[in-house]
C-alpha cells in the first residue's frame, strides 16, 4: 500500500484578530487511504486550497456569516460529483446561503462535517476558485471554532482512491472597529492594556521581601536570615518506611547537584534528616527546618514527608536548575504546613483527544510539585475509549481509533481535527493505555502521592463504547454466535428516540433498560479493580460520569417503553436516570467503592417538567460523591454546590466558570480555548473561594456584570455544611488540546491559582462586608501572588521536568500621538517590539518604558528569560 502523507494543523496559536480568515492549504499528496485500493494518478495533480473566513455577526439575529473558498492550484479542473471534503468544526453550520455554488455542507455527527458537490456544480478551472457563504448560530469568530483536520476524498462513497489533504494555516488581520469590539465584549490590545494596568498598578508596589517563597503558600514561613550551603557530598538520613520518598528526594537533588549523594537509615553525619513525627497533627502535614547546617523534614505521615520534600525543592536556586553544580545553597527558614482540603484535584480528559503515558506522567510530576493529590482521568467519552479491558478488545480496537470510515465498524469518525488516519503518530485522535501501561501509570502516581480516579462515562457521552459493542455484535453475528453478539450490547437497535447531545450526537446514550448494559458495566468495573489491585494503588471510588444526558433519550426505545410499563416504580422515561444510578451504585458497593460522578447523578427531572432538574435526596447519606461543575455565571444554577452540601451531600467543587482550564484565558478571538462558560485565567482560580464563591463573583459568562440582586437571591453555604466541601478540582477537557504544548499552555499558570486555593489556608478577603474593602484586599493578595508567579514560579517552570511551555501573556498597548505605552501581566517578562510589520524576536527593540515611535503599526511580544516568546499584539495609530 503506497504511503499517504497527512500534515495536521500544528500551530493554532498565531495572531488572529477580530476578522478571522483561516487559510487551509489543501494538497493532494497521497495515493490511497483504504487498504487494497489502487490508482494510477491523483485526480488533481497539484493542490486545492480551501479558505474559511469569519465575515460578520448580526447581533440582532445572532447569526455569524462566514465564507468558504475553494481554489484550484492544479493543472486540472475540479469537476464531477464524486468527491468530498471532510473536516471538523465545533460550531455547527446552519446552511450554505450562496445560490448557484453547486456545493452543500452536511453535519454528519458531532463536529464532523462534509462539503460535497451536486449535479449543478460548475467545474473549477485551473487557477479558478469558488466561494460560498455559510451561516452559524452565535459568534463563530474565535480561532478554536475554525475548521480543522480537513481531508479530501475523491469518491462520494469513499470506496475507491481516497486522496488526503494537507493543511497549512495563514492569517490576515483586517480587524473590526473598536465599537464593534466593545459591543461584542471582546478584547483588543487597548483593552488588554487597561486590564494589565489595573493588575500591574498593584503588582508594581509589591516589595521583593513580601513575595511568597513558594506556591502554594504554607501556613507559616519564617526565614532566619541565614543560608545553608553544602558542597561535594550530601548525606540523607531517614527513618523506616520512607524509602520511596527519599528516592524522590535523591532524584530531585540529581537535577540541581552534581556531587555525591549518600542515603541510609540513621546515616551518621547527614545534612538532611527525614522522619515521621506522630505528634504533628493532621494528615499530610509537615515541618521543614533549615538551620545550623542541617535540613530537617518531619511529616505526620509519608505524604507529609513527601510534601516537605517538595517544599525543599522550591528553595533551591534557579541557577542550579539551569545548570547543576557541585554545591547547593538553601535559604534558612522554618516552615509549618498542612493542607486546607484533603481533595486537591485535577481532571484530565484523555478521551476526546489522547495524551500519551509520558504526557500524563509529566502532569503527575507537575501536580505533585504543587501539592495536588487527585488525578481524575476521563478515560471514556463519545470520541474515544482509552483503557484496555481484557475480554472486550473492541473497546480499543474500534473505540480508541479515529479515522476515515464509512460505517464505524473498524474505527470512529474523526473529531476535533484528528483527520483521516487512525495513527497516534499523526494526531491525537487515536491511542489507548494497555493494561500493563495503566498499571505502570498507577504505580508512578502512587509514588508521587497522587491517587488516580478513573472515570467511565455513562449513560451519556458513551458513543465510543456503544459503537465498539456494535462492532463486537457484528463480528459475532458473522461468526454465528448470537449469544456472544449481544452479551455486552449497549444499544437498542430499534430505538427511535430523538435527541441531540451537547456535542451534537444523536446516538451517544446507552440503553439502560437491558441487562447487557449492566453486564458490560460489571465487566469493566471488575477489570478496573483487578488493575488497581495488581498495581498496589489505592482505589476508593470510580467516577461514573453521568453528565449531560440529552432530553429525549430512551423515550422511543421499545425496550425502555416495555420496562417502564412493567415496573411499578417507573412512571416515565424521566425516572430512568435515578434507576440507572441506583443499579450502578449497587455494582460499586460490591467492591466497597464510592460512587463518584458529575452532579447529575444526584439530580432528577423536576415536577415542573421542561427538562428542569432538582435534587434527588434518595442518595443523600449513602456512599456518593457528586462533582459539581454546572455553575455557569448567569445560567441560574450557580448555587447548586451549596444546595447539595446543605442537603447532606459531600461534594467536590469543579465550577466551570472558575476552574475549567480549557476555557480561553481572555476574550480575544485569537486566544485558543472554549468560551461557553466564560473565560478562565490564573486569577479566576486564585479568586475562587469554595466556602463563599459569591464573594468574588462580578461577571456573567458573557462579560456582562452580575447584578447584586441576582447574587443576593442565591443559596449560601450553611456553617454546618462546610464539612461537606471535601475539596476542589480543576478540569482540562481536550477538545482543543492536540499536543503537549497546548496541554502546558492551558495548565500553566492557571494551575498555580488552583494549587493556592486547594492547599493554602482560607484567604482573609472573604471577611469584609464592604465590597470596596473586599476588592482592595483581593487586589493586595493578588499583587503578591502575581508577582511571585512572574518572579519565582515561571523561572522555575522554565527548567522543571525539562521545561514547561506555560502561556506567556500577550502585551497590552496604547499608541496615541506617537507615544507608545505597553505592559504585560506578570513581572519578570520583557516586551520587545517592531515597527516594520515583522514578528518581534528576542533581538528586537526592548521596550523599557514609554517611548515615542513613528509607525502606522507596532507589533509587541513578551519573552521569558529563555527567550521564548508568547503571541504578539498589534497596535495601530489612531
Amino acid at each position: 500500500m503506497p504511503i499517504i502523507h497527512f500534515i495536521p494543523k500544528v500551530n493554532d496559536s498565531l495572531i488572529l484578530p477580530m476578522m478571522i480568515k483561516q487559510i487551509l492549504i489543501i494538497s493532494v499528496i497521497g495515493w490511497t487511504l483504504l487498504s487494497g485500493c489502487t490508482t494510477s494518478e491523483p485526480p488533481i495533480a497539484s493542490s486545492i486550497e480551501m479558505s474559511w473566513s469569519f465575515d460578520s455577526l448580526d447581533t440582532h439575529s445572532g447569526l455569524s456569516v462566514t465564507t468558504f473558498t475553494l481554489t484550484n492550484h492544479s493543472a486540472r479542473e475540479i469537476s464531477g460529483t464524486d468527491w468530498a471534503i471532510y473536516f471538523s468544526q465545533m460550531t455547527r453550520p446552519r446552511e450554505i446561503t450562496t445560490e448557484g455554488s453547486g456545493l452543500h455542507i452536511e453535519s454528519i455527527t458531532g463536529d464532523y462535517r462534509k462539503i460535497y458537490p451536486d449535479s449543478s456544480f460548475v467545474p473549477i478551472a485551473p487557477g479558478g476558485q469558488r466561494s460560498f457563504q455559510v451561516t452559524y448560530g452565535g459568534f463563530a469568530g474565535r480561532i478554536s471554532l475554525a475548521p480543522v483536520g480537513a481531508y479530501y476524498i475523491n469518491s462520494a462513497t469513499g470506496s475507491s482512491s481516497d486522496h488526503v489533504i494537507a493543511i497549512k494555516e495563514n492569517n490576515v488581520f483586517p480587524g473590526l472597529k473598536r465599537p464593534e469590539i466593545q459591543e461584542l465584549l471582546l478584547e483588543d490590545v487597548q483593552m488588554r492594556y487597561q486590564e494589565n494596568a489595573r493588575n500591574v498598578s498593584h503588582v508594581a508596589n509589591v516589595a521583593s521581601e513580601k513575595l511568597l517563597h513558594l506556591i502554594p503558600s504554607p501556613v507559616s514561613f519564617e526565614p532566619n536570615g541565614r543560608h545553608m550551603t553544602v558542597s561535594g557530598k550530601i548525606g540523607i538520613s531517614y527513618s523506616d518506611g520512607l524509602a520511596s520518598e527519599v528516592n524522590m528526594l535523591r532524584d530531585q537533588l540529581k537535577k540541581v547537584f552534581t556531587g555525591k549523594i549518600e542515603m541510609g537509615e540513621n546515616l551518621v553525619g547527614a545534612q538532611i534528616l527525614i522522619s515521621i513525627d506522630e505528634d504533628i497533627e493532621g494528615d499530610e502535614a509537615y515541618h521543614l527546618n533549615v538551620a545550623n547546617g542541617v535540613i530537617e523534614i518531619l511529616g505526620s505521615d509519608a505524604a507529609g514527608v513527601f510534601y516537605g520534600i517538595q517544599s525543599l525543592a522550591r528553595l533551591y536556586p534557579v541557577d542550579n536548575y539551569r545548570e547543576p553544580k557541585n554545591y547547593l545553597t538553601v535559604t534558612g527558614c522554618s516552615i509549618t504546613d498542612i493542607p486546607r482540603f484533603a481533595y486537591r484535584g485535577l481532571q484530565l480528559d484523555v478521551a476526546r483527544n489522547f495524551h500519551s503515558l509520558a504526557q500524563v506522567k509529566e502532569v503527575i510530576n507537575q501536580m505533585s510539585y504543587y501539592k495536588l493529590n487527585k488525578l481524575h482521568l476521563s478515560l471514556t467519552n463519545d470520541e474515544g475509549w482509552r483503557l484496555e479491558i481484557p475480554g472486550l478488545p473492541e473497546l480499543t480496537e474500534v473505540g480508541s481509533r479515529r479515522g476515515h470510515t464509512l460505517d464505524e465498524l473498524d474505527m470512529l469518525y474523526p473529531a476535533y481535527g484528528s483527520g483521516p488516519f487512525a495513527d497516534p503518530d499523526r494526531g491525537a485522535g487515536t491511542g489507548y493505555y494497555s493494561r500493563a501501561e495503566f498499571i505502570a501509570l498507577l504505580r508512578y502516581a502512587n509514588a508521587h502521592h497522587v491517587e488516580v480516579i478513573t472515570e467511565i462515562d455513562v449513560p451519556g457521552h458513551a458513543r465510543a463504547a456503544i459503537k465498539a459493542m456494535i462492532a463486537r455484535q457484528n463480528k459475532f453475528e458473522k461468526s454465528g454466535d448470537p449469544a456472544q453478539a449481544i452479551e455486552y450490547l449497549l444499544s437498542d437497535p430499534d430505538d427511535a428516540s430523538e435527541y441531540s447531545s451537547a456535542q451534537h450526537y444523536d446516538d451517544n446514550v446507552v440503553c439502560i433498560c437491558q441487562e447487557s448494559t449492566y453486564h458490560f458495566i460489571e465487566k469493566v468495573v471488575d477489570e478496573i479493580v483487578s488493575i488497581y489491585r495488581e498495581a498496589g494503588a489505592p482505589l476508593t471510588a470510580i467516577h461514573s460520569g453521568g453528565d449531560e444526558v440529552p432530553h429525549g433519550a430512551w423515550r422511543k426505545s421499545p425496550i425502555c417503553v416495555n420496562m417502564i410499563s412493567q415496573n411499578a416504580q417507573l412512571d416515565s422515561a424521566d425516572d430512568l436516570t435515578p434507576y440507572f444510578f441506583k443499579r450502578f451504585m449497587a455494582i460499586l458497593e460490591k467492591y466497597d467503592l464510592t460512587s463518584a460522578g458529575w452532579e447529575e447523578i444526584v439530580l432528577k427531572t423536576s415536577e415542573t417538567g421542561n427538562n428542569e432538574k432538582e435534587i434527588n435526596f434518595d442518595f443523600a447519606g449513602k456512599n456518593v460523591l457528586p462533582y459539581v461543575w454546572n455553575s455557569v455565571w448567569g445560567w441560574g444554577s450557580e448555587d447548586m454546590a451549596y444546595r447539595l452540601a446543605n442537603g447532606g451531600y459531600p461534594i467536590i467543587m469543579c465550577n466551570s466558570g472558575d476552574l475549567y482550564f480549557d476555557l480561553a484565558y481572555n476574550r480575544d478571538p485569537s486566544e485558543p480555548g472554549l468560551t461557553w462558560s466564560g473565560y478562565v485565567d490564573t486569577r479566576s482560580a486564585f479568586e475562587f473561594e469554595p466556602m463563599d464563591m459569591f464573594s468574588t463573583a462580578t461577571e456573567k459568562y458573557n462579560g456582562e456584570l452580575l447584578e447584586p440582586e441576582y447574587i443576593a437571591g442565591k443559596v449560601r453555604l450553611q456553617p454546618s455544611a462546610r464539612k461537606n466541601i471535601r475539596g476542589i478540582q480543576g478540569q482540562l477537557w481536550s477538545e482543543t488540546v492536540r499536543n503537549s504544548d497546548r496541554l502546558d499552555y492551558y495548565l500553566f499558570p492557571k494551575l498555580l491559582g488552583l494549587a493556592e486555593r486547594a492547599w493554602s489556608k482560607a484567604p482573609g478577603w472573604t471577611s469584609p462586608d464592604s465590597k470596596s474593602d473586599r476588592l482592595n484586599a483581593i487586589h493586595a493578595d493578588w499583587a503578591i501572588f502575581a508577582n511571585t508567579v512572574g518572579a519565582v514560579e515561571l523561572p522555575l517552570l522554565d527548567y522543571f521536568d525539562g521545561g514547561v511551555a506555560y502561556r506567556i501573556p500577550m502585551p497590552g498597548a496604547v499608541y496615541l500621538s506617537g507615544q507608545l505605552e505597553a505592559n504585560v501581566r506578570y513581572a519578570g517578562l520583557e516586551i520587545r517590539y517592531t515597527i516594520d510589520g515583522t514578528e518581534p524576536t528576542v533581538s528586537s527593540t526592548l521596550y523599557d518604558g514609554s517611548v515615542r515611535v513613528s509607525a502606522d503599526e507596532i507589533r509587541l511580544r513578551a519573552f521569558n528569560a529563555l527567550g521564548r516568546g508568547g503571541r504578539s499584539s498589534v497596535v495601530r495609530a489612531d
